[in-house]
């Protein structure tokens, strides 16, 4: 019997004529198929008349009728831890796109940031390459170049002579009527970029909050949307246990994916830990490593706003949608969601 628990039988009374004989309760949830009432832990009988197995709905007495299916034997169990184990190894798999969901949008917010940080520093060296120091930096360079003092493939640094001139790290820059491109990608002079401090250079083009740009604020949007996702699909993948170990649960690949992204990233050069006579600096680099503290802290507040706020709301949202998509007789194998949170299974709509 695969909704009943067996129970010894009583069949007939001996003055009043047979009576069914009880079985057990049924021990799944099984709404009636006339008010959607749950049928559950009610008696299983064998109808005398035609000896069929059914159940009663107290709220409206219908009858609901129940297969009997032949006993599986030992097979039964053993089919079930298998398919109970298959199920763990599932959820351990989905523990690498959690990671994933939650350190993705943390890397994309972060590198645009980080973009935003390298222009700064980029269109800086600009500037200083268009200023009286640095035009005369440029001149001077492109004057010994023509003579062969210098290679022009490499920037070299002939000491307190010609100040600056260490500062050029392009060739084409060395004509003060050629226009400078600005890319933070492209390399800048670690020198110089020491010597100005690239803290102090954003911090004059507005401080970090400057750099927020759109692109930022719709990643750091996808970010939360995507724990949300996160935090609601764990809440139905383990309805049977507690919020808080739940909770713990997830926020073990999700504190991977966020150092995975912290990581991985590209590694900016160290600028104190280089020869600050001819080494170059990427200003994406250097941007990367000065919002990283900063777009780490954001991306693990986001994701655990948005991953508590998913635990919390994930099962009723699944069951608004089931309740919506689904009639209340086939609602019954995800009444589950609705037994682990003590509620009655949906009704039919009238």
């Amino acid at each position: 019997m695969s909704e009943a628990d067996h129970t010894p039988a009583r069949t007939d009374h001996p003055d009043e004529g047979p009576r069914p004989s009880q079985l057990g309760v049924i021990a799944t949830d099984r709404p009636c198929a006339s008010c959607g009432f749950n049928l559950h832990g009610q008696v299983i009988e064998r109808e005398p008349h035609y000896r069929l197995v059914v159940a009663r709905c107290p709220e409206c007495g219908t009858v609901a009728a129940l297969q009997e299916y032949p006993s599986l034997g030992r097979w039964a169990r053993r089919w079930s831890m298998l398919l109970a184990a298959a199920w763990v190894v599932v959820l351990l798999l989905l523990t690498l796109p959690t990671a994933g969901l939650i350190g993705g949008p943390a890397a994309s917010s972060m590198r645009g940031i980080a973009y935003a940080a390298g222009t700064r520093i980029a269109l800086a060296q600009n500037e200083w390459l268009r200023s009286p120091e640095g035009v005369l930096a440029r001149e001077t360079y492109k004057a010994r170049v023509d003579a062969g003092e210098i290679n022009p493939a490499r920037p070299e640094d002939p000491g307190d002579a010609v100040p600056g001139l260490a500062y050029i790290v392009d060739p084409s820059w060395a004509e003060p009527s050629i226009p400078l491109t600005v890319n933070p990608w492209r390399d800048v002079s670690a020198r110089w970029l020491e010597s100005r401090g690239a803290g102090t250079i954003l911090d004059q083009s507005g401080g970090l909050g400057a750099l927020i740009d759109t692109a930022t604020v719709w990643s750091w949007t996808g970010q939360l949307f995507a724990a949300f996702g996160v935090g609601a699909f764990w809440a139905v993948a383990l309805a049977g246990v507690r919020l808080w170990v739940r909770l713990l649960i997830v926020a073990i690949p999700a504190t991977i994916g966020l150092i995975i992204t912290a990581t991985g990233v590209n590694s900016p050069y160290g600028i104190a830990s280089v020869d600050p006579a001819s080494a170059l600096v990427q200003p994406f680099a250097v941007g990367m490593r000065m919002v990283l503290p900063f777009s780490m802290t954001i991306g693990a507040l986001l994701a655990s706003v948005g991953i508590v706020a998913g635990s919390l709301l994930g099962r009723p949202l699944a069951r608004c949608v089931i309740r919506w998509a689904l009639p209340a007789r086939l609602a019954a194998p995800f009444g589950g969601l609705w037994s682990v949170d003590g509620k009655a299974l949906p009704s039919p709509r009238r």
